[in-house]
């Protein structure tokens, strides 16, 4: 269930911008939720050791691209829970519909 657009990230876009985008939408929509009304998650919390732990990129290198990917309006971010650094919460946007709630935690 990936975007129409992700032939485009991939195409022209760094690879570790492609990995954490990867990522988010197998962490997301490649999970079942049955309290979305999508029936998919939409939100999911990744840290940067969250890709270190994977293997996927380093800490620094996660940062960098997911930065990118929330700038140039490949994710959504979010913050959630209060502890002594932000943690954040990431998800999908579907350039065609505006398909995630972006309401944030109470």
């Amino acid at each position: 269930m990936e975007t129409p657009e992700f032939d485009l990230v991939i195409a022209f876009e760094p690879r570790p911008v492609i990995q954490v985008i990867r990522e988010v939408l197998w962490q997301t929509v490649g999970h079942p939720d049955e309290a979305s009304p999508t029936g998919r998650r939409e939100w999911a919390a990744l840290s940067f050791r969250h890709f270190e732990s994977r293997g996927i990129l380093s800490h620094n290198a996660a940062k960098e691209a997911l930065d990118y990917a929330v700038a140039k309006g490949y994710l959504l971010r979010r913050e959630c829970g209060k502890r002594r650094w932000p943690t954040w919460e990431y998800a999908v946007r579907y350039r065609q519909v505006d398909n995630v709630p972006h309401k944030t935690h109470s």
